[in-house]
């Protein structure tokens, strides 16, 4: 596949359904690192997929408790979401819950997003 994953320290999850934050990036180098912040409050674990970034995205969360998965090259961000659920597959995940690095959503809200779907009600 042409990319490289490093482990960051994960978190616990708060739920019986395992469930990985998913981050495709592709040049939001600016505001990736506060979106993997807020996500990292809803105590599950997070993976930051860059799509062959341009501007250094993956640096500016290096420091943070998140995995990190880096392409090569930009190949859409298709390609980015089936890095990250094949990602978390191996990992043992049971399912993703994307979010987008721009910082358009809360990535807050996902969690409200997994206990709806864990209490069926849907």
């Amino acid at each position: 596949m042409g990319s490289v994953a490093e482990k960051g320290q994960g978190m616990s999850t708060p739920a019986s359904l395992k469930v990985l934050l998913v981050i495709p990036l592709y040049n939001h180098g600016a505001t990736v690192a506060e979106v993997v912040q807020r996500a990292g409050i809803t105590g599950y674990p997070v993976l930051v997929v860059d799509d062959g970034s341009s501007d250094g995205g993956i640096n500016h969360v290096k420091h943070l408790e998140c995995f990190t998965l880096r392409l090569d090259e930009n190949r859409g961000k298709g390609v980015a979401l089936r890095a990250g659920a094949a990602y978390a597959a191996e990992l043992g995940y049971d399912a993703i819950v994307t979010i987008d690095a721009d910082g358009q959503h809360d990535p807050i809200e996902s969690a409200e997003l997994i206990r709806e779907a864990l209490s069926g009600a849907w």
